[in-house]
């Protein structure tokens, strides 16, 4: 575990920040979950500085959970969804060409624009999921309005819409 100084002087200094899945706890006071939200505070803050730089933070599966529910400061936004071993298309909204992760808008890039494509055309988004939050939990939650944008979602099983 690193401390707070030590996270201050290392997140500047990368690419990005990438939450894994896996199985930690979505406790929001957890210990994992409150570095979660130092590291996204020294994100905000290195953007605030430098307001043409920023530090993604990237979640994947759990990781994903553990930053909504760290932002949120409660496990309630998280529902049970049917989503488990399925490939699924991205439907994607209009802010994913403006988003930082793509960057279309400002790049013209034709990478990321064929890989928006894949994704909203072909089921190969894998999915595993039994926990996730709907778009409308997550615009109801004013921790998460501020912080994030949603880029997409999918549908689960029973036709369920998660984020």
């Amino acid at each position: 575990t690193m401390s707070k100084t030590e996270l201050q002087q290392l997140i500047p200094k990368l690419n990005g920040v990438v939450f894994i899945g896996g199985g930690a706890s979505t406790d929001p006071f957890s210990k994992f979950e409150q570095t979660i939200i130092e590291i996204i505070d020294i994100a905000l803050n290195f953007h605030k500085n430098n307001p043409n730089q920023s530090i993604p933070i990237w979640g994947t599966c759990d990781g994903f959970e553990n930053i909504i529910t760290a932002v949120a400061n409660t496990e309630t936004v998280l529902e049970a969804f049917n989503a488990t071993q399925i490939p699924l298309p991205i439907k994607w909204n209009d802010y994913v060409y403006e988003s930082q992760i793509f960057n279309i808008k400002k790049s013209l890039n034709v990478y990321s624009n064929m890989v928006i494509e894949m994704f909203k055309n072909e089921n190969i988004s894998f999915n595993d999921h039994t926990k996730g939050i709907t778009p409308i939990m997550f615009h109801s939650n004013q921790h998460l309005m501020s912080n994030f944008s949603i880029l997409g979602t999918s549908f689960d099983k029973n036709g369920k819409e998660f984020v």
